[in-house]
Order: structure tokens, then C-alpha cells, then sequence
């Protein structure tokens, strides 16, 4: 579906309730997406990945602001080709689209929830930001391989069968062995 999108030249979110996954995926594929941030997370989804790509330049303020930025990409070859070859650089380059880095952070969160509930016997909100330098208190050794998300582990090896993977964070005695 990935090569599909890629075809579009540009893709217009919807606005009341913006494409979430196909949005992702549409920026994936490089293709500029228009659209106009709401007051609810389900109109703002757009808006945070094209911010998050560093595309805020196509995120609408008003429905007028929204058909004219579309017009401008579209009706403007060079600028579209210019607009899709940037996006492709910030997707390679971009964090928003590290799997492993979210990976590690998303682990990461668990362990500093479960760290801040041991020390403190509260289970408070927390807003807790993935990026490498917050990933240091745990550390960034762990390689691709190695990383564990709930109880799935993944192979330390091609060749490896079965369980193998990360550290072991049992902190309620849940494993087996």
C-alpha cells in the first residue's frame, strides 16, 4: 500500500478526523500531507507528525489556509518535487520514524513508571519524552536484538530460535524459571 501512496503527489488529511496510521504512512511514502490542526487529538494527529517531520509549512490554520496550500504544492511542479525530496530526507533522518529508537524509549517508559511507583508507592501521570538523551539513565547498549517489549523478546541472532533478547525487568516476579 506504501507504493501506492507514494504515487500521490499530494494527500489531504481530513479534518475532523485526521488519517492517524494512514497519515504516518503517508508521510512515510513521501507524499506532503495538508492539514488542518483541530482542538481534539483526533484533529491534531497531522499536525504533530508534520510538526514532528519539521513540515509545519502544511499545516493549516484556517479551511481557507487549507485549500491554498494545497494549491500552491500542487499546482507548482518544482515546488511538489522540491517539497517530496526534503520529506524523504527528514523520514530517513527524523526521529519520529526511528522504530528502534522509539523501541528502546517505549521500554524505557515502562521502567521509569515502575521505578517511580516503587520510590514513591504512587501511580502518577507522567509525560515521558523518547529522545537518546533521555534514553541514557538506562542506557544505549542495547542493540536492536536485544530489546524486549512486554513479554515478547526478540532473537539475539538470525539463526536463534525461541526466546533470547534483552535484560531481564521482572520487578513482579511474573517469569517463568
Amino acid at each position: 500500500h506504501l507504493a501506492i501512496k507514494s504515487l500521490a503527489d499530494v494527500a489531504l488529511d481530513t479534518v475532523v478526523f485526521n488519517g492517524h496510521t494512514t497519515g504516518a504512512d503517508t508521510l512515510w511514502a513521501a507524499v506532503p500531507l495538508i492539514t488542518l490542526s483541530g482542538e481534539q487529538m483526533r484533529s491534531r494527529a497531522g499536525a504533530s507528525m508534520a510538526r514532528a517531520l519539521g513540515c509545519s509549512t502544511w499545516v493549516a490554520r484556517t479551511l481557507t489556509d487549507y485549500k491554498d496550500i494545497a494549491i500552491r504544492l500542487a499546482s507548482n511542479p518544482k515546488r511538489l518535487h522540491a517539497a517530496k525530496r526534503e520529506l524523504e530526507r527528514r523520514v530517513e533522518e527524523s526521529p519520529f520514524f526511528d522504530t528502534q529508537l522509539w523501541a528502546k524509549g517505549f521500554e524505557r517508559s515502562w521502567f521509569q513508571i515502575w521505578d517511580t511507583f516503587e520510590a514513591t508507592g504512587d501511580a502518577a501521570s507522567m509525560h515521558i519524552v523518547t529522545a537518546p538523551s533521555n534514553l541514557e539513565q538506562y542506557g544505549l547498549d542495547w542493540t536492536p536484538e536485544n530489546i524486549m517489549i512486554g513479554t515478547t523478546r526478540h532473537k539475539r541472532s538470525k539463526g536463534e530460535r525461541g526466546v533470547g533478547g534483552g535484560p531481564v525487568h521482572d520487578p513482579l516476579k511474573l517469569s517463568k524459571g
